[in-house]
């Protein structure tokens, strides 16, 4: 949220920027370091589904302050980045999803630097998909953070299969005809600040279509069934175990389908909401967590 503190020690710089006709708002946070000092690793963050990249300022900053060189944006269809383009809920194609992520790494990414990705919940899907398919380009990526990745849908949000799969026979023809994902603020968070700048925000919507949301469904189970199966990159992988968005389960099956000898992790963590990283049992020992796991492979 846009209320966090400012952290003297930090650079930050809110910019436009175009790619392919599209204009994408972004947000770097970069460490004061002495003259020809470099970060400790470099880390491009991307958002959930409905989201929008300030509400992951406080979180940056965590990074930032620890030596580690953050660059977020808003995706293309959401947040402002939607608004600006007149393409709300319309991520262009999955395709164009993995090209923006690392189109963006390079912005961030310098040489000798090691590269981390972080993603929640459709952010985090995004991120093991591109890691399993890109992981290796140039920047190559030194690790994956994946927050409650929207890899499975769970039940208490998932629409019935019969819905599913009207809207997966559709979506092949008609990506753009409007739908809306529904979920109930209740199940984010209890943080009644964040649930405030949610309603009131208005860059943050569930409006959509039928192909973004193909893409997140048929994408997310991609990783399950295959993906998981190739992955090379050192992953950390964390969800709430009553998270009612984004199922654990999907987690579980990502992890236990790894290759054996993966540098991996995964935490599942006594929490019944999705957006852990609010919640204040883990507002802090998260961020810890996630900066000691950058630590060790970056060194």
């Amino acid at each position: 949220m846009s209320s966090a503190g400012r952290d003297s020690k930090i650079e930050e710089k809110v910019e436009w920027i175009e790619r392919d006709s599209h204009h994408y708002y972004t947000r770097r946070f970069k460490p004061t370091l002495g003259e020809g000092a470099k970060p400790t690793a470099t880390l491009l963050m991307l958002h959930g589904y409905g989201d929008q990249c300030d509400r992951y300022e406080r979180l940056a900053r965590k990074f930032a302050s620890a030596g580690i060189e953050v660059l977020t944006y808003d995706q293309l269809g959401w947040g402002r980045t939607g608004v600006k383009n007149n393409c709300k809920g319309d991520s262009g194609g999955w395709q164009r999803v993995l090209d923006d992520v690392g189109y963006m790494s390079n912005l961030v990414c310098q040489e000798g630097v090691p590269h981390f990705l972080y993603g929640h919940s459709m952010g985090g899907m995004i991120a093991l998909s591109y890691a399993a398919k890109r992981g290796g380009d140039k920047p190559r990526l030194t690790g994956v953070i994946s927050s409650a990745p929207g890899l499975l849908v769970s039940k208490e949000s998932r629409p019935p299969h019969a819905v599913i799969w009207v809207l997966n026979a559709v979506a092949k023809f008609f990506r753009w005809i409007p739908w809306a994902a529904q979920f109930l603020d209740s199940h984010l968070t209890q943080d009644m600040d964040e649930i405030k700048f949610l309603k009131e925000s208005q860059f943050c919507y569930t409006k959509s279509n039928l192909g973004t949301l193909h893409d997140i469904l048929y994408h997310g189970e991609e990783c399950c069934k295959d993906l998981c199966k190739r992955f090379e990159i050192p992953v950390l992988l964390v969800h709430g175990d009553g998270d009612k968005i984004t199922d654990p389960d999907g987690t579980r099956i990502f992890y236990e389908g790894l290759p054996k000898g993966t540098d991996r992790q995964m935490h599942i963590l006594e929490c019944p909401y999705h957006e852990i990283h609010f919640e204040p049992g883990f507002r802090e020992s998260l961020p810890a967590m996630f900066i000691k796991w950058i630590y060790e492979r970056a060194n």
